[in-house]
């Protein structure tokens, strides 16, 4: 199988252009869709170049997905697993009592638990992978995910950016201080 349009639109809005490398919040350098192979600070990387970067990535993922032999031709599930293995790491996935449950057939709402168990960086929950993990849980199950849910993405994210800035100004003003 390979990742849908769904998920490939999907992956574009949950990790968002950057045409500048940054670094995420675990502090790796990532470019693109959320690219991370060889990136280093002061990268920079067109759309089209991280389209192409998004379609050669997701074929690691796609290949160790379909490796696994749970989602029985189901796109949802495939869609779900690969995505969650894209945001991840193959590794977190295949060591997961996520991938156990699946593989030992259990209820939805154990399921969808699992799911939620990979929602924080460091010891904080990020709304952004609490939105993920639920547009994944809603995914494997073969729901879609209402429109709402990307507004709250995007208010999260403003509102993220925002504490940012505001952050960066108060820095910026303690370094002028001194």
């Amino acid at each position: 199988m390979r990742a849908s349009n769904v998920l490939i639109k999907s992956i574009r809005r949950f990790e968002s252009f950057r045409s500048r490398a940054y670094q995420d919040a675990k502090g790796v350098w990532t470019i693109g869709y959320g690219h991370t192979h060889q990136v280093k600070e002061g990268d920079t990387i067109t759309r089209k170049e991280a389209e192409k970067l998004l379609q050669e990535d997701l074929k690691l993922y796609e290949d160790y997905v379909n490796s696994l032999n749970v989602c029985h031709n189901d796109q949802c599930r495939f869609d779900a697993l690969t995505d969650f293995a894209y945001n991840c790491g193959i590794e977190n996935l295949r060591i997961s009592t996520l991938l156990k449950c699946i593989r030992e057939g259990k209820e939805e709402d154990e399921i969808r638990r699992e799911f939620m168990k990979w929602i924080y960086s460091g010891k904080q929950p990020l709304k952004g992978l609490v939105f993920r993990r639920q547009w994944e849980a809603d995914r494997f199950f073969g729901r879609s995910t209402p429109i709402s849910f990307w507004e709250k993405l995007r208010w999260s994210l403003s509102m993220a950016a925002r504490r940012f800035l505001a952050h960066r100004r108060r820095s910026d003003k303690g370094i002028a201080k001194q």
